[in-house]
């Protein structure tokens, strides 16, 4: 039987790149890294214990990306092997804290993700007694087992005692009583920056989330939450946005924002995009969002970005061409085609509907992103549609 290849780490002192496996006699001393990349798979990650002998011996490292292959089948027992794979995780995790890591990257790169179901099995299931990373600055997790109970101490403590910026987190399979359960707790007091990916959130949980991060400029929901407060719910909470700048979403996630209580004050950029996990268009949806932003007023010009399908998935070539109503103080528009190229020589009636000058009367510039330099009929519709407005597309 061969031997299992330790996992590969990669290192990067300056302009020097150094690849080593955790078993080789390859010393850094007590050096400060900037980058540390970590790859392992799920036979590999018996060893973990080994790369975390390694972090402890180092005097930090600025950046860790750790890319985990963890799953080869459904997990539907807390096994042996997966308690161990449990504590060698644990073991690497908590060998971080002491590294003044600024940038911290936890993903898996397959699916189905490594979630063992067996909850309060075995002490594996129990909080594992971890010391947070206090010096983040930037965080990307793509991991649905750091939510879980062995990890969610710890990601919790991360994040709170961090001067944490920027913030990212993907994830399935948990359930809203989980996000619930998380999201309670969190309370980044420097936050600037949130990414999430989460399509099991309540509606409700995440504007309770939001009221507690007065310094967030930007946030971008790569889903819709699942499920959306009806009937003003929130009307007496009075929860306003006063730093957000940039909102990137859905368009059901869209219109169910800008339909609530929520305010604004500072928004001046908005970008409406397919559901990340959803396949198919909903021109009703893109619609309702459209309609939803008329309704709204807000104190500065917007910048209104419409991304157009998303890979392997275009947008028709024909559709229902409803009308949205009257959209004003959106000066620029940006129409990304990167994804439906087709639309480029085809405007269809949905398409007119949405970009006249009786829809949004005040654009001034328009960017046809992914288009190519050639003229179309795109362009030469924007161009006589818009006469006023300065048009490019590249």
């Amino acid at each position: 039987m061969s031997a299992v290849a330790l996992p590969t780490l990669q290192l990067r002192r300056g302009d020097v790149c150094t690849e080593l496996l955790t078993g080789s006699r390859v010393s850094v001393g007590r050096q400060m890294l900037e980058f540390l990349f970590l790859h392992a798979t799920l036979p590999q990650a018996k060893h973990l214990h080994r790369v975390a002998d390694f972090i402890s011996g180092i005097a930090g490292v600025y950046t860790i990306e750790a890319h985990f292959s963890l799953v080869r089948g459904p997990l539907t027992s807390l096994d042996t092997s997966t308690a161990n794979t449990v504590h060698n995780l644990a073991a690497f995790l908590n060998s971080i804290a002491q590294t003044s890591c600024i940038n911290l990257l936890l993903k898996e790169d397959d699916m189905p993700h490594f979630l063992p179901y067996s909850f309060g099995s075995g002490n594996s299931q129990a909080p594992l007694p971890l010391a947070p990373v206090t010096t983040l600055r930037e965080l990307f997790i793509k991991m649905p087992v750091m939510f879980t109970f062995a990890f969610r101490d710890w990601i919790v403590d991360s994040i709170n005692a961090s001067p944490l910026v920027a913030l990212t987190v993907s994830a399935e399979g948990l359930g809203s009583e989980t996000w619930n359960e998380v999201l309670t707790q969190l309370h980044p007091q420097h936050l600037r920056k949130l990414t999430l990916s989460l399509p099991e959130i309540s509606y409700k949980d995440l504007c309770a989330f939001l009221s507690r991060l007065p310094t967030l400029t930007v946030l971008a929901l790569r889903d819709s939450p699942a499920s959306f407060v009806r009937g003003g719910a929130l009307s007496q909470s009075g929860i306003s946005l006063t730093s957000l700048r940039r909102l990137s979403c859905p368009p059901r996630a869209l219109a169910n924002l800008l339909g609530s209580t929520l305010e604004f004050p500072a928004l001046s950029s908005i970008t409406i995009h397919p559901e990340s996990r959803q396949d198919g268009c909903s021109l009703k949806r893109w619609t309702a969002a459209l309609r939803a932003l008329g309704r709204r007023q807000f104190r500065h010009e917007l910048e209104l970005t419409l991304i157009l399908g998303k890979r392997n998935h275009s947008f028709p070539e024909k559709g229902e061409s409803d009308a949205i109503g009257l959209v004003r103080g959106v000066l620029e528009i940006i129409l990304d085609l990167t994804f439906s190229p087709s639309l480029r020589d085809i405007v269809p009636h949905y398409l007119q509907a949405w970009l006249s000058p009786f829809s949004i009367p005040d654009v001034d510039n328009i960017l046809l992103k992914g288009h190519g330099t050639r003229s179309s009929q795109l362009s030469d519709y924007m161009e006589t549609t818009f006469p006023s407005a300065v048009v490019i597309f590249a």
